[in-house]
């Protein structure tokens, strides 16, 4: 199910649980940062608590829907264009 409640068939991936830390937390200053980003605040939320819950775990992965990632890498790269804000 998508954020806006629709019923959608979604893709889960499993990811490595230290890959997704890494990469969440490169996304965090530029989802935080960004106002064009607010609409991916609810995915980059759960997939941070996600993460979290997993490392308090000792899950060595997760499964999460794949297009979820990528979006909010989709907005970091488009975020690493603007001047100034390099990463």
């Amino acid at each position: 199910m998508d954020l806006s409640g629709s019923n959608q068939h979604v893709n889960l991936v499993s990811v490595r649980t230290d890959l997704l830390k890494e990469r969440l937390n490169r996304l965090y200053d530029v989802v935080r940062c960004n106002p064009r980003s607010h609409s991916a605040w609810g995915r980059f939320d759960y997939l941070w608590d996600l993460k979290e819950l997993a490392l308090l775990e000792g899950k060595g992965s997760v499964q999460i829907p794949d297009a979820w990632l990528d979006e909010l890498e989709k907005i970091f790269v488009e975020s690493s264009d603007i001047p100034g804000r390099g990463h």
